[in-house]
Formats: structure tokens, sequence, C-alpha cells
């Protein structure tokens, strides 16, 4: 005949109740039990259970732990349904019956709310000036439905992402003065997409931007690169080589052609 339990002590805390007992000879083994459950075993100290009503104590324990760790990682912070999920799947000795049955309390008393989660986190996106593929993913790796985020992200006047993306755009560009205007553009365009501006929002962003041409610095840039770009290339270049290697370098860093070509022949360059 299996050994009974003996129930060493009890004591009641805050969010739950401490249950010690152990078998003869053993080390005492410490469960914790809601509440409810504890008034419904009626255990007190002293008490003799059986392995049976040991095991059912034990199976309580554990779901009600699980319970408590989801608690506790929803007040620091809201979770979703796939977080959660993950959570519980993670306690080796929890059911998959009994996981789910704390995943379904957990919604009914509110405590996960996909919907509500969406909202404050596009709430938050936007107001970092976020467009919507950069939120659109960031809630897709949260678990939340695309279907979902879509609703929500469509329910906003689409002007309101333009203005974003240019209040966004408007703080960048004092950041790219070193850059020609037309390398300044394209800098801006790949700043807005990876920010999460599609595409062809980030043209009308950009059409709405003004880009003020100073000629002074425009030329005084293009001295700059001009010279890093001959002093490099004459190394290994001379004549129409030479000339060609400078003007591709220059192009690719947003200089327009003609501007190039005019000051290559104002400082007396030659094809020779």
């Amino acid at each position: 005949m299996a050994e009974k339990y003996t129930v060493l002590k009890t004591e009641i805390k805050k969010d739950g109740v401490t249950v010690i007992l152990a078998q003869k000879d053993s080390e005492p083994d410490v469960l914790e039990l809601s509440l409810e459950d504890f008034l419904e075993e009626s255990l007190h100290e002293n008490d003799r259970i059986s392995s049976a009503q040991y095991l059912d104590l034990k199976k309580k324990s554990v779901r009600y732990k699980a319970y408590r760790l989801c608690i506790r990682k929803l007040s620091v912070k809201d979770r979703t349904e796939k977080e959660i999920r993950g959570i519980l799947s993670e306690q080796a000795e929890l059911s998959k019956k009994d996981a789910e049955e704390i995943f379904g309390k957990l919604k009914r008393k509110g405590y996960i709310d996909d919907s509500g989660y969406a909202d404050t986190v596009i709430q938050d996106l936007r107001a970092s000036l976020f467009g919507k593929e950069r939120i659109l993913k960031v809630l897709k790796e949260k678990g939340i439905s695309e279907e979902l985020i879509r609703e929500k992200l469509n329910a906003e006047k689409p002007e309101k992402e333009i203005e974003r993306g240019a209040q966004y755009a408007g703080m960048l560009i004092k950041t790219l003065d070193k850059y020609p205007q037309k390398e300044k553009r394209g800098r801006l365009l790949r700043k807005l997409v990876y920010r999460g501006y599609e595409k062809d929002d980030c043209t009308e962003i950009l059409s709405s931007i003004t880009f003020e041409k100073n000629e002074e610095k425009e030329h005084a840039l293009l001295r700059k690169a001009f010279d890093s770009a001959y002093t490099r290339h004459a190394r290994k270049y001379e004549g129409p080589a030479l000339k060609n290697a400078v003007l591709r370098s220059l192009l690719s860093k947003g200089f327009r052609y003609d501007d190039i070509m005019e000051y290559w022949n104002e400082n007396g360059g030659t094809d020779q």
C-alpha cells in the first residue's frame, strides 16, 4: 500500500496558499495552490492524504504556477496571444489541455487582447514616425493576424501617412547637407523605405519636400569630391581613362553630369 502524505504546514499568502507535505522519512514537497483549490481540498495541518490526492494537488500546483507566471509577465507589459502560448508551452510539467484552459481563462478575463495590443503598438509607432510597412512587420512578428493589422492601418486617412513621412524627412534633411541634391533625395528615399513607408507614398512625400539648392554649397561639395576622386584615380589612370574614372566616381555620388563636366573644363581638364 502506498505511503500516505502528511500535510506539515499551510500558509495563506496574498496571491495563494503554500502547502508543505511529505511522506515518511522523505524530503518535504512545497506546493503552491490557488485559494480556491486550497479551500476545495479543505486541507489542514497534520492531515494525511493518499498518493492519488497528492498527484492531483501537484497537478493543480503546476497549473496555478503557470497561471501566476503569465500574470507576472502581463503585469510588466502587454502580451499577444502568440507570446502567452509560447510562455505556457515552455512549462514542461504543464499538459496541453491545462495550458489551453489557462489561456482561455486569461482571455476571458481580458488579460489578452490582440486587437487592443495592436491599437497601442500602432499608436506608439506612428508617434515615432514609422510607416505602415514597418508597423505591419512588427505586429506580424508578434503573432497578430495580417488581416486585423491592415484593417486598423487602413482605417486612417492616407494623407496622415504622408504627413508623418514628410515630418520624418524634414528631420533627416538637416543631416544630409554634405551630399549633393540628387544624392540627398536618394538617401531620403532609402531611409523612408527602411522606416516602413510604401514606395508610392515615398514619391509623394519627397514631392512635398522643398530642396533648397545652394549653388555655393553644391560647388564646394563638387570641388571637394572632384579633388579626392582626381587624386585617387590619377595614380592609376591618365588621359581619357582618368576622365572617365573621375566622372563615374562623381556620378555615383549624386553629382549632375553637366555640373561635373563644367567643373572639369573650368579647371583645365583634358581628355589627352
